[in-house]
């Protein structure tokens, strides 16, 4: 029964895998250096490399792939939304 909900799971979260899902970040991922961790609107745990002010941010994420049981991937276009080195006014 275990392995059943793992490959549906699995299953749920390929189908994001390519496609742009909308990220609340909400820390710094233990993980990996100079990324953060969020989530989707389906609950869904999202890793991308960013930066500590992104932090509270609701972002668009490219999903690129699964990286140890979640999507991993970046954001889109953080200059836009003032993510270089300023925030927008």
């Amino acid at each position: 029964m275990i392995a059943l909900g793992c490959q549906l799971e699995q299953a749920f979260m390929e189908q994001f895998v390519g496609r742009e899902v909308t990220v609340l970040f909400e820390e710094e991922y233990a993980g990996k250096k100079g990324y953060l961790e969020g989530h989707t609107d389906h609950y869904i745990k999202v890793i991308a490399p960013g930066k500590p002010e992104m932090e509270g941010e609701v972002l668009p994420v490219f999903v690129e792939e699964l990286e140890e049981g979640c999507l991993a991937g970046r954001v889109v276009c953080p200059e836009i939304r003032g993510h270089q080195g300023q925030k927008e006014s």
